[in-house]
């Protein structure tokens, strides 16, 4: 991640009431976001993670995508089962 990643307002792209975006400078979240995953060593960044409405902090996720841009169909599929049909 680069200092000029540090762009708070990118997260009003993605708004509602279960959506939650952290910035951590310090990369703890990346990395611990990544040995939950497997990763060790390195941040996991530009990574989307997917649980279901009954998950639990320490849960795998359902679906995981990095980089977001190209993965963005896997997000699509993974998130359609909980979108609200208007």
């Amino acid at each position: 991640m680069l200092p000029s990643d540090a762009n708070p307002e990118v997260a009003d792209l993605l708004v509602g009431p279960r959506a939650r975006h952290y910035w951590d400078g310090k990369l703890k979240l990346g990395l611990a976001v990544a040995r939950l995953l497997g990763h060790e060593g390195y941040p996991a960044w530009d990574i989307f993670l997917v649980s279901g409405p009954d998950a639990k902090w320490g849960d795998q996720p359902s679906a995981v995508g990095s980089p977001v841009v190209s993965e963005s169909g896997a997000l699509q599929r993974a998130l359609r089962p909980y979108l609200v049909k208007s």
